[in-house]
């Protein structure tokens, strides 16, 4: 089958055949239905528009329009959703079509992420302020830490290389773990406060956290969404100053944060109420762009692109990325 192509990866992928202006479902990964919720018995051999919940559910009308949209002009198309799956699982997933030629057939390749605990980041701080989010990964590990009003004393860069509960002093750190576990057994989603101390270099910090649990359509855990939302230093320096190596991670890494593109575009999108899914109906930018920008993957876009994006923002590109 077609799928083995792609069966050493992890992401969620579906394949789908075109013949006759009518749309099947060819075959998915594992990954697909572990983040959905359907099985795969069911899925494949399946017309778009016959699957059982296709009255009810937008999820399959949708992918149907998109693969219509597909063109030779516009080999590709991507969007973000707020989806329902089996069992009444609500997803927000960002999703990337685009055609596939294989043995002289038409099909198209679909991707789908789950980006619901960036989503819930999101939504949350048009509420109320937060200092940092990060997403924690049921191995422990950071994927993601974003900073929204302060620069970041430390480098973002080799974070996921260190394991998450090094940020978190040793007198807290049973009691944080255990914090996790129940929440990440109890299967509720329910965001719950905590507050813990903050470990970074030789300093503490008072932290306060809300910590969301999110999980796959199938009940599998996937990941913490944490905010915090506010940080308190604790004095245990010398006139309540950082610790040296601390000062020293402030002057590398702050002065780089403040002028990164990606904070600024963070902290303008943030103040204009601006989603990524926005900003590219906007300016008619893909979508994967406007987030590989966001996220710093991009550093500097092309002049055009920076000039629509800035354009919408109402500043100029040169206050996001300097001289083009």
């Amino acid at each position: 089958m077609m799928v083995d192509m792609f069966a050493n990866t992890a992401n969620a992928i579906l394949i789908i055949r075109e013949q006759q202006n009518t749309r099947y479902i060819h075959d998915c990964t594992k990954s697909f239905c572990h983040a959905t919720g359907f099985k795969q018995e069911d899925l494949i051999g399946s017309k778009l528009m016959d699957m059982p919940d296709s009255a009810s559910n937008d999820f399959w009308p949708l992918i149907d329009r998109m693969c219509v949209t597909i063109s030779g002009r516009k080999p590709e198309v991507q969007a973000e959703f707020d989806l329902v799956m089996p069992g009444d699982f609500h997803i927000f997933a960002e999703i990337h079509l685009k055609t596939l030629r294989y043995a002289n057939e038409s099909y198209y390749l679909l991707t789908l992420k789950d980006r619901s605990e960036h989503k819930w980041i999101h939504d949350f701080l048009l509420q109320q302020r937060i200092e940092m989010s990060l997403i924690l990964t049921s191995t422990g590990s950071i994927t993601s830490m974003r900073s929204y009003h302060e620069p970041m004393p430390f480098d973002r860069q080799t974070i996921s290389m260190v394991p998450g509960q090094r940020f978190v002093a040793d007198c807290d750190r049973d009691r944080v773990r255990a914090f996790l576990s129940t929440l990440r057994s109890r299967g509720d989603t329910a965001p719950r406060p905590l507050t813990f101390k903050l470990q970074l270099f030789e300093d503490q910090y008072n932290a306060y956290a809300l910590i969301k649990p999110f999980f796959y359509a199938d009940g599998t855990f996937r990941c913490f969404a944490i905010l915090i939302l506010t940080v308190e230093a604790i004095e245990q320096t010398e006139a309540g100053k950082p610790s040296k190596k601390m000062k020293i991670a402030m002057e590398e890494y702050s002065q780089d944060e403040t002028s990164d593109p990606s904070f600024k575009l963070r902290l303008l999108m943030l103040k204009r109420n601006m989603t990524v899914t926005k900003l590219a109906e906007s300016t008619q930018i893909s979508l994967t762009t406007i987030s590989n920008i966001r996220n710093g993957k991009i550093k500097k876009p092309q002049r055009l692109t920076a000039h629509l994006i800035a354009e919408q923002l109402g500043v100029s590109p040169d206050d996001i990325w300097g001289p083009l």
